[in-house]
């Protein structure tokens, strides 16, 4: 069965000052998988890789760093189960989990 679709020109895009981002609940399997990812990386990998996070999400956030670091603190018991102290990890690593750990949403 075929379907015909009649595209038009217009579009609607999102409004930027709308969006708003939450802790991401991952279930724990995969909550330990991608800590596991990033504190297996080395600096500089961790590093570019939050950079582009960064880039993305700054064009939405004013100070998505602090919205970042908050989520890294509620999945803060998986970084102690696996690295045994939070406190060992650096700081670029910290912000890079606790992206991971962010969702975005419109309102």
């Amino acid at each position: 069965m075929r379907i015909t679709v009649d595209r038009k020109r217009d579009r609607i895009y999102p409004d930027s000052k709308r969006v708003i981002t939450r802790f991401f609940d991952h279930k724990e399997i995969k909550a330990k998988s991608i800590i596991q990812k990033i504190l297996d990386m080395s600096e500089i990998e961790a590093e570019s890789s939050l950079n582009m996070v960064l880039r993305e999400f700054a064009k939405r956030h004013r100070n998505i760093t602090k919205i970042f670091h908050m989520n890294f603190t509620k999945a803060i018991h998986y970084v102690n189960e696996l690295a045994g102290s939070h406190e060992k990890i650096s700081h670029t690593k910290r912000l890079l989990i606790g992206s991971f750990f962010t969702m975005e949403y419109f309102h």
